[in-house]
């Protein structure tokens, strides 16, 4: 795993950028719960932080335009070009969620990230014709959604 920590103000800042993000997509559309025990603008700003972790550690493009665009862009584009959606955890050994949805977003990689203020550790990744695919679908009462465990997960060097 790979241990990416955050200063206060790079924390500051992703937070700042999730907040900014909620409030736009809230603005122009449809809130989507993805998790019935979580806060939308915790989810948000979450994404945010991982992401930008995500980027430093990739050395990568952070998008921080937070303006309402459609399609939605993917969340990172990779130095050969692959598109990139990072998820996010806040359980030790979480599996890579996403929701059925994700079809539809640009994303070529799934990466795996937990989530411990300040550390982002990244997990893993996995190309997307792995993961979204109707055997890796679940459903524990909140509608079904793409599931893979952390082991099922490339590593990164």
């Amino acid at each position: 795993m790979i241990k990416v920590k955050l200063s206060k103000t790079e924390l500051e800042m992703a937070t700042l950028h999730g907040k900014l993000r909620y409030r736009e997509c809230r603005l122009h559309g449809q809130e989507y719960i993805q998790d019935r025990n979580a806060d939308s603008m915790h989810i948000s700003i979450i994404g945010s932080i991982t992401e930008y972790a995500v980027a430093k550690y990739l050395n990568v493009f952070f998008d921080m335009n937070c303006d309402m665009r459609y399609p939605f862009p993917p969340d990172l584009i990779s130095k050969s070009g692959n598109t990139i959606d990072v998820k996010c955890t806040t359980k030790r050994g979480g599996h890579l969620n996403s929701v059925i949805r994700s079809v539809h977003k640009p994303a070529d990689i799934y990466i795996l990230t937990e989530y411990k203020e300040p550390i982002i550790y990244i997990v893993g990744w996995v190309e997307r014709q792995k993961f979204l695919i109707d055997s890796n679908i679940r459903d524990v009462g909140n509608g079904p959604y793409y599931c893979m465990p952390q082991a099922r997960l490339n590593k990164f060097p």
